[in-house]
């Protein structure tokens, strides 16, 4: 009677090991999420800087060489 009343506690295990590993895979697909948005973020930091130096130096270079007061 004792292996009657231990089968269901087999289902039991199962169901709360699956929603262990889906609430892991979950969490998995929401940390590459969050870092593919943050190398995109810094992608695009870079960018900017990037084009504001060049304008800058290109300032700085008419300025320097070609303006006339």
């Amino acid at each position: 009677m004792s292996d009657k009343n231990e089968k269901g506690i087999a289902l039991i295990i199962t169901l709360i090991l699956i929603l262990v590993m889906s609430v892991m895979g979950v969490s998995l697909m929401f940390v590459s999420q969050s870092e593919t948005w943050a190398s995109l973020n810094y992608r695009l930091t870079s960018q900017a800087r990037d084009g504001a130096e060049a304008g800058v130096d290109s300032a700085a270079n008419f300025l320097m060489n070609k303006y006339t007061p």
